[in-house]
C-alpha cells in the first residue's frame, strides 16, 4: 500500500509537471520521470490523476494567477484525454467482447472437457473402488500370510525345542550308552577271564584224564598180557589135570570179569570228559 501512494504521488506530480510544460503525460514519460517500471501501477495512478483533473481544473480557474493560455492547454488536454479515453474504451470493449465470446468458446471447451473428465473421472472412480477391493483382498490375503507366518514362525520354535530337546535327550542316552557299554565290556572282560580260567581248568582235566587213560591203557594192557600168560599157563595144566583146567576156567572167567569191569570203568571214565570238551567247543 506505501509502495502505490508513492507510485500515485509521483505520477501525479510527474503529469503535473508535464501538463504545466504543454506536454501530454503518456506512460513512457512517466516511467521515466518516476523510475518506476510497473506499468500497471502507473496507468491506475495516470486514470486517477485524469479523474481528478476536471475538479483541480475548476479549482484553477478560481485562481486568477494562472494564465489563460494554462488553461487552453489543459481544455485541449482534456478533450484528447477524453478522445483517447473512448478509444481505448471502444479497444477494451473489443478486447473484453472478443476475450467473453473466447472465454464462452472456452467455458463451452472447458464444459465438455469437465464433462469428459467426469466421465474419465466416474471411471477412475470405478476403477479405484474396484483396485480398492483388489487391495482389500489382497490386504486380508496379506493378513493371513501374516498369521501363516507368525504361526510357521511359532512351529519352527516349537520345532526347535524339541530338537533341542532331543539332542539334549541323545547326549544323555549317549552318556548312558558309553557307561553302558564300559559296563558291558567289563563284563565281557570279567567273563572272558572266568571263561578262559574255566578253560584252562578244563584242560587241566583234560590232561589228568588223559594221563590217567594212559595209565589204565597200560593196566589194561598189563592184565590182557596176564591174562594171556595165564591162559597159557591153563593150557598146559590143562594138559596134565582137569582139576587144574576148572581151576584155569575160573580164573580165566574171574580175569574176564575184571577185564569188562575195567572195560566199563574205563568207558563211564572217559564219557562226561568228552562232554565237557564238547560243550566247550560249542
Amino acid at each position: 500500500m506505501e509502495t502505490r501512494l508513492t507510485t500515485r504521488n509521483l505520477v501525479f506530480d510527474a503529469a503535473d509537471k508535464l501538463l504545466k510544460e504543454g506536454s501530454r503525460p503518456t506512460l513512457e514519460l512517466l516511467k521515466k520521470m518516476t523510475g518506476k517500471s510497473n506499468p500497471n501501477q502507473i496507468y491506475a495512478a495516470l486514470n486517477e490523476w485524469y479523474g481528478s483533473l476536471g475538479a483541480r481544473v475548476e479549482q484553477w480557474t478560481s485562481r486568477p494567477d494562472i494564465p489563460q493560455s494554462l488553461f487552453d492547454i489543459v481544455e485541449n488536454l482534456w478533450q484528447t484525454a477524453l478522445s483517447e479515453a473512448n478509444q481505448h474504451l471502444l479497444q477494451y470493449r473489443q478486447v473484453a467482447d472478443e476475450t467473453v465470446n473466447k472465454a464462452k468458446d472456452q467455458l463451452e471447451s472447458m464444459k465438455i472437457d469437465a464433462n469428459k473428465l467426469a466421465m474419465e473421472n466416474a471411471e477412475l472412480i470405478e476403477m479405484v473402488s474396484q483396485q480398492n477391493i483388489v487391495i482389500e483382498k489382497l490386504n486380508s490375503q496379506l493378513e493371513e500370510q501374516k498369521l501363516q507366518i507368525e504361526q510357521e514362525k511359532e512351529n519352527r520354535v516349537h520345532q526347535q525345542k524339541e530338537q533341542d530337546q532331543l539332542v539334549i535327550r541323545n547326549q544323555e542316552l549317549s552318556k548312558n550308552r558309553d557307561k553302558e557299554i564300559s559296563h558291558y565290556k567289563e563284563q565281557l572282560k570279567t567273563e572272558y577271564q572266568r571263561s578262559e580260567a574255566n578253560e584252562n581248568r578244563l584242560f587241566k582235566r583234560i590232561d589228568e584224564w588223559k594221563i590217567a587213560h594212559t595209565k589204565m591203557q597200560q593196566e589194561f594192557t598189563d592184565a590182557e598180557k596176564h591174562h594171556c600168560q595165564s591162559i597159557y599157563k591153563m593150557k598146559q595144566m590143562v594138559q596134565n589135570n582137569d582139576y587144574e583146567k576148572q581151576k584155569i576156567i575160573q580164573e580165566n572167567l574171574l580175569v574176564q570179569q575184571e577185564i569188562a569191569i575195567l572195560r566199563e570203568q574205563l568207558k563211564t571214565s572217559c564219557r562226561p570228559q568228552w562232554k565237557r570238551r564238547s560243550r566247550i567247543i560249542i
